[in-house]
């Protein structure tokens, strides 16, 4: 016991450091963008709503589990899908080329587009669940963001049982209200970000986490080690932070399960529950890679933080991604290995040169930048936008939206200050896990590339460590003295009936998808390539694929366009192209061609897509001896065949 007490005080003492340093980062945030005292009068006003809220939601909303949590998961998707429609997020940067990847994936071509996701494997995650929701909805930019839709509803379901499984039932509806409303995320959810989805498989992991210490004996007690395993391969196959909650997971086992038996059967079952963990990853990581490689030319389990230290190691860009550390992607010429191993020594050698202005000169820089600002859900959802009207024009052109994202940001980090202090006060010892991990976010960024985005797994911690805190607020309030103490004594409710509440649950999720998809963008978000042949715009017959630097078209689009000649010869699985006395011959499956009796090596292998042979376009007319010109402002290729 006195070990679990010291891990609890230091790991909670560590927290409620880094929630003062965090809210200090905002105020330094807030001066720098000209914040006055009316911003602060509005924080101090919403703390005390915040208050009344708890405390209403605690005394009034003492109905059934199932009427709440309806009502919170109708909130949630209506916020959401209401902004999904109104502010039409046009995908840009990362989230362009998500959307892109899944936009082939679904057309059914797999290798990855982008040479850069060898070095980044990770980023080949979410396309797949893109495409599986094209496939299954049409493509469109609506489609996409009903799986944002989804993953937030499920979020607001984990975060109830994370929070019932830690706490109380009070506790779990007012985490799921602050959740409902939170401005950055609802304001996020028309961004294509990997990091909706991704809470849903991390959350899952942590839950299943807390409820096997719940287990003294069964199935379930080596069932539920296998189940964080895997779930966190599926979180790690969308962003690899998640990696994180693995040695935690393996310290948290080892201290606080409590199966049955003597002390030495104890520690061989823990030990035992702690290898299924750690087996369970590594055989799901491999089993999926063995689906995903052949696939796509990538390996999975390749992923190395060596790029993410370099760039968080930068002075010039404040720990930000910066053009002179991608060089050296070029330079090592996409060589994973070859690029994170001299990215980490560059890296090494810039702290080791000056360590001091590392810490404490970059480290509090990049802090600011990674914690001071929550208001990335507004600055991305209107970076561009499908189209614009005279609402779109109002929310752009005001800071009221990111001065809300401000406010509730700050609130969440005063009310954690407090959920912190009174968890380590009550002994809530399934609380270290969440600190554990506030702490490891904090040292991870403390290292690697920032962005104010990057807090966003974080946030979900704070909010049921915010929640924590207003129910101890709230118990200060002469009513809530009157009646109980109410951070310890929690509602009394009914079991829901699972059938009932599942069902609602699916229905009205289900509903606000479906408006999402009659009513948000019908835009694929693709910037789709154009092609003019001799000043002629001229149409494909099948869709084109950029790849790796090349753009791969149908030999049939081929012979159309260049009106050449074409031999398949399906003995030796080749394609032979022929314009008078040129010839190329292209083997599938193969980067070697023979152009004009001459080996030339491709930057990728020719394909079979939907029953076609695909050749780089550009080396395929040059040569044939036609010209090739690309327009980059309008994304159009053009070809001289005279």
């Amino acid at each position: 016991m006195l070990a679990k007490k010291i891990m609890l005080n230091i790991s909670g003492a560590l927290a409620t450091i880094f929630s003062v340093l965090v809210f200090l980062s905002i105020i330094r945030f807030n001066i720098r963008n000209g914040y006055g005292w009316l911003f602060y009068l509005s924080v101090a006003i919403l703390f005390v709503f915040a208050v009344l809220l708890v405390c209403l939601t605690a005394y009034k909303c003492t109905g059934s589990a199932y009427l709440f949590i309806s009502a919170v998961t109708f909130l949630a998707c209506a916020l959401r899908t209401l902004w999904i429609i109104k502010v039409p997020t046009a995908p840009i940067s990362d989230f362009m080329a998500y959307n892109t990847y899944g936009y082939y994936i679904a057309k059914g071509f797999l290798l990855s587009y982008d040479p850069t996701y060898v070095v980044f494997p990770f980023k080949i995650g979410y396309p797949f669940l893109l495409a599986f929701m094209y496939r299954l909805t049409g493509i469109s930019l609506a489609s996409a963001e009903v799986l944002t839709i989804l993953s937030s509803a499920l979020t607001l379901l984990l975060i109830y049982a994370i929070c019932k499984n830690m706490h109380n039932e009070k506790t779990a509806r007012i985490a799921c209200i602050l959740f409902a409303v939170w401005p950055a995320q609802i304001m996020y959810s028309s961004v294509l970000a990997s990091e909706h989805i991704f809470m849903v498989f991390f959350l899952l992991a942590l839950l299943l986490l807390l409820k096997l210490t719940d287990k003294r004996g069964g199935l379930l007690l080596y069932a539920l080690p296998g189940g964080i395993g895997i779930t966190l391969t599926a979180a790690q196959f969308i962003r690899p932070i998640s990696i994180m909650l693995l040695p935690i997971a393996a310290v948290y086992i080892l201290f606080f399960c409590e199966p049955d038996g003597k002390p030495f059967i104890k520690i061989v079952k823990r030990t035992g529950m702690v290898v299924m963990v750690f087996a369970c990853y590594f055989l799901s990581l491999n089993a999926l890679n063995a689906i995903v490689e052949p696939l796509t030319e990538i390996d999975i389990t390749k992923s190395s933080p060596g790029f993410n230290l370099l760039v968080g190691t930068n002075y010039e860009s404040s720990g930000r991604l910066s053009k002179v550390d991608e060089k050296i992607i070029q330079e090592f010429q996409y060589d994973r290995d070859k690029i994170h191993s001299e990215a980490l020594r560059r890296a090494t050698d810039r702290i080791i040169a000056d360590p001091d202005k590392f810490f404490f000169d970059l480290a509090v820089k990049k802090h600011i930048i990674q914690w001071g600002d929550e208001n990335y859900g507004y600055a991305f959802s209107t970076a561009a936008l499908v189209f614009e009207n005279s609402l779109t024009d109002l929310i752009k052109n005001t800071s009221l939206f990111s001065k809300v994202s401000q406010l509730f940001y700050m609130l969440m980090v005063l009310l954690m200050l407090i959920g912190c202090i009174f968890s380590i006060l009550r002994r809530s010892f399934k609380s270290i896990v969440l600190f554990a991990l506030i702490i490891g976010f904090e040292a991870s960024y403390t290292f690697f590339e920032v962005q104010s985005r990057y807090h966003f797994p974080a946030m979900l911690l704070f909010i049921i460590l915010a929640a924590v805190g207003a129910i101890e607020i709230s118990a200060l309030v002469p009513k809530a003295k009157n009646n109980s103490d109410v951070g310890t004594k929690d509602i009394t409710v009914n079991k829901p009936d699972t059938a009932k509440l599942v069902a609602s649950f699916t229905a009205i999720t289900l509903l606000f998808c479906a408006a999402t998809i009659a009513l948000g963008p019908k835009q694929s978000g693709i910037n789709e390539l154009h092609f003019m042949s001799d000043g002629n715009e001229i149409i494909l017959d099948s869709f084109p694929v950029p790849f790796r630097n090349s753009v791969y078209v149908s030999v049939n689009d081929i012979q159309h366009i260049l009106g050449v000649s074409i031999e398949n010869d399906l003995s030796s699985e080749s394609v032979i192209i022929r314009n008078g006395a040129r010839k190329l011959t292209y083997m599938i499956g193969s980067k070697n061609v023979l152009s004009n009796g001459e080996i030339a090596v491709l930057s990728a292998p020719v394909r079979i897509i939907n029953n076609s042979a695909y050749v780089p376009l550009r080396f395929t007319a040059e040569n044939l001896g036609f010209k090739v010109d690309y327009e980059a402002a309008g994304n159009t290729i053009k070809i001289l065949t005279k």
